[in-house]
């Protein structure tokens, strides 16, 4: 499983769950552009990993280490939302597209220096919460 591919779907599930508290497979395919068996492969992959649990009734929901990674993974891209925003200018309409490059480039002590440096921010510049 590609790291990039698996940090994707663990911030659309965040980001699903943020929005409508009710995460579904159909969701995914829709907010990720991906097929639905795509989704039901990776989905099994995640419930072996302990990252979701499913429910009788279709429904998803992070388990605390899943949502753990879900939330760092989603930091690193709002983080990075914010630096395209601040630092470099970038017009909004392309900043989550660019972030969605760059997120999986940083490591871990990077991401904790650009918050540092960005005087952590508590929002991202769509207005959504960046987890810490």
């Amino acid at each position: 499983m590609k790291k990039q591919s698996r940090e994707d779907y663990l911030r659309a599930l965040y980001h699903l769950w943020e929005e409508k508290k009710i995460i579904r497979s159909k969701d995914i395919v829709t907010y990720l552009e991906v097929s639905k068996p795509s989704v039901s492969v990776m989905l099994k992959k995640f419930v072996n990993l302990g990252y979701i649990k499913k429910s009788p009734y279709s429904e998803i929901k992070l388990t605390k280490k899943g949502e753990l990674k879900a939330k760092e993974i989603t930091q690193r891209h709002r983080l990075v939302e914010v630096f395209l925003k601040k630092a470099l200018k970038v017009k909004k309409e392309n900043i989550h597209k660019e972030a969605h490059e760059l997120e999986h480039a940083f490591s871990t002590r990077t991401i904790n220096k650009l918050d540092k440096f960005l005087n952590r921010p508590k929002v991202c510049p769509h207005g959504k919460k960046i987890p810490k």
